[in-house]
């Protein structure tokens, strides 16, 4: 199982989503964003695409997940996050 980390940039980005969704969009987002950690925790292979090496691209939903897939240290770093 890999643990999940978010860059501070991606962490800003979801933030400044959040604060500008209203309370619909949150509930929608938060959603989204606890589902897609559960698949990264246990497939982050099988996630989205590859982007050459341990860079990969996730689309869910309305949103876009940049993520790192680090297997030695078993860690999913979430780099970015943009909506579609």
């Amino acid at each position: 199982m890999h643990q999940i980390h978010w860059y501070v940039a991606a962490r800003n980005e979801l933030a400044e989503l959040w604060l500008n969704g209203d309370s619909e969009f949150r509930t929608a987002l938060a959603r989204l964003v606890a589902g897609v950690e559960r698949l990264l925790q246990w497939h982050p292979h099988e996630a989205g695409e590859s982007r050459g090496g341990n860079d990969r691209i996730v689309f869910v939903d309305f949103a876009v997940l940049y993520i790192e897939v680090d297997d030695v240290d078993k860690i999913v770093w979430v780099t970015q996050i943009k909506l579609r």
